[in-house]
C-alpha cells in the first residue's frame, strides 16, 4: 500500500492533539470533582457546628449552606458560629445576606 504523505504528516498532530484535548478535559472533570468534595465537606462540617452549638439546624440554614458556592463563605460562616453567633437567629440572618 502506498504512503500518503499527508497522513503521514497530520496523523501524529491529530493523535497528540486529541490525547492533550483528554487529558485536558479529564483534569478539569478532576478538579471539578475535587471542589464538589470539599464544598461538599465543608458544609457537612458547618451543619456539624451548628448542630453542635445550638442543637438544631433550622431549613432556612441548610438551604443557604446547601446553596453557598464559595468555600470562603462556609468557612466564614463556621467561624461566625463559633465566635459570634448568639442565636440560630443571629445564624439565619448573617447566612441570608453572607452565603449568597
Amino acid at each position: 500500500m502506498e504512503e500518503d504523505a499527508f497522513y503521514e504528516y497530520f496523523a501524529p498532530r491529530a493523535e497528540e492533539a486529541g490525547f492533550k484535548k483528554g487529558e485536558k478535559s479529564g483534569f478539569d472533570k478532576g478538579k471539578d470533582q475535587e471542589r464538589a468534595s470539599i464544598l461538599d465537606s465543608q458544609r457537612a462540617t458547618l451543619c456539624a457546628t451548628v448542630l453542635g452549638r445550638f442543637g438544631d439546624v433550622p431549613a432556612s440554614i441548610t438551604t443557604a449552606i446547601n446553596k453557598a458556592q464559595n468555600l470562603d463563605s462556609l468557612v466564614e460562616m463556621r467561624v461566625y458560629t463559633l465566635t459570634s453567633a448568639n442565636s440560630l437567629d443571629d445564624l439565619v440572618a448573617y447566612a441570608q445576606t453572607a452565603l449568597y
